[in-house]
């Protein structure tokens, strides 16, 4: 009985065992993870961009886009005849073009490959899928800065004479136009200025006004003796007052202008007569008095010492007919005058050569009007030699009330 119990007992254990190895198989195929797939690498290719998109996408260029009427900093790869080709950047490179090549002709002559400047877009792609540029500003800032050295640096340059207005000669330089002044031309020109068009002057640069486009040269200042560097000190020997004489190089309509021939000391420098000091009466035009090349005698009224120029004055040295007016005139006497100018504030009227009156406005009746040339009987009513006015009214054509 002990045998077959204790057989009994190991066959339990037997199927315990079993039982439990059964289980930690299971729970072993349970944590068990699947093996990861294997996945074969593609090959690199080598193959090359076929596209400016994929080239671009291959370097992580970053394309910066142009537009019609902006500016872009280019650098010259080529120049020929035909054209100029310039790195802008874009997909492919911008062009000069032909016909613009002949307006800039001599900036052009300047400029080489690898040269870096200002282009204008005409267009961002022609025919050819080409940036179409400009180079005329580019040109323009070249011309500007060439002619700002030549008056720092005080240097003659080349113009060509154009036409002839009233002032003097009209010239041209690199495209530009320009003006000299008939005072500022040679006195071996000044007698005929239209012989000087498409003739080749040496000037000088004496005012720049770049915003207007103005630009005033001198051809005398690259002969004359007269030079900026003895300007003050021949300046301080002038005084205000002192007469010179000399000769009248240029008519314009607000005065004449004068070389001065004597003394010695002031000989070749210039000053202005304006209108106002030509006569004691009324000039309209210079030219009616004055020519080319008459000899006159001045008086010094100011000097410019920046500029080197004087103001001066021929009336000063004639008569002054304004101080015999008082002996002439007196209040209430009666004159015959003609008007010259009707104003918004009187009329003006000449009593004689040179002399003219007011009529003020408060001094004529209502819807009485005037012309020029129209002959008339005035009044004196006052007569101011110092400040050269004379006040007229009209002769009365009624009898005043009370009046017997």
């Amino acid at each position: 009985m002990k045998a077959k119990s204790q057989k009994s007992k190991v066959k339990k254990t037997n199927q315990k065992s079993k039982i439990n190895k059964a289980k930690e198989i299971k729970e072993a195929i349970k944590e068990e993870k699947p093996p990861k797939k294997i996945v074969p690498k593609a090959p690199k290719t080598t193959k090359e961009p076929q596209t400016m998109e994929e080239l671009l996408a291959e370097t992580n260029y970053q394309f910066h886009g142009l537009k019609r009427g902006g500016f872009v900093d280019g650098t010259i790869k080529s120049i020929s005849g035909k054209e100029i080709l310039i790195d802008v950047g874009a997909k492919t490179e911008g062009i000069v073009q032909e016909k613009e090549l002949p307006y800039i002709k001599d900036f052009v002559s300047h400029l080489k490959p690898g040269d870096v400047l200002v282009c204008y877009i005409v267009s961002t792609e022609n025919e050819e899928g080409q940036v179409v540029l400009s180079l005329r500003k580019a040109s323009m800032e070249y011309k500007w800065k060439d002619i700002y050295e030549a008056q720092k640096k005080g240097l003659p340059i080349e113009v060509k004479g154009l036409e002839v207005n009233k002032g003097g000669l009209i010239v041209g330089l690199k495209d530009l136009h320009g003006f000299i002044p008939a005072s500022q031309m040679e006195i071996g020109h000044q007698a005929d200025l239209t012989a000087l068009i498409n003739k080749t002057l040496q000037v000088k640069v004496v005012e720049i006004d770049r915003k207007n486009n103005r630009l005033i040269f001198s051809e005398k200042a690259v002969t004359s003796k007269f030079s900026s560097e003895n300007a003050a000190e021949i300046l301080k020997k002038i005084k205000i007052g002192d007469k010179c004489g000399g000769k009248v190089t240029g008519v314009v309509p607000f005065g004449i202008f004068i070389t001065l021939t004597e003394p010695e000391i002031v000989k070749n420098m210039e000053g202005l007569v304006h209108i106002s000091e030509i006569a004691w009466e009324k000039v309209v035009n210079p030219a009616d008095y004055f020519k080319l090349g008459d000899k006159v005698e001045v008086l010094v009224l100011g000097v410019e010492e920046k500029t080197g120029k004087l103001n001066l004055s021929i009336k000063k040295l004639l008569p002054d007919p304004w101080q015999s007016l008082v002996k002439m005139y007196q209040k209430d006497q009666v004159v015959n005058g003609r008007v010259t100018r009707v104003t918004p504030y009187g009329v003006f009227i000449e009593i004689e050569k040179g002399i003219e009156g007011l009529l003020h406005v408060s001094k004529i009746p209502s819807g009485r009007e005037f012309q020029t040339g129209e002959e008339l009987e005035c009044m004196v009513e006052l007569v101011d030699p110092d400040k050269h006015r004379i006040s007229l009214s009209l002769l009365p054509t009624e009898k005043p009330i009370g009046y017997k």
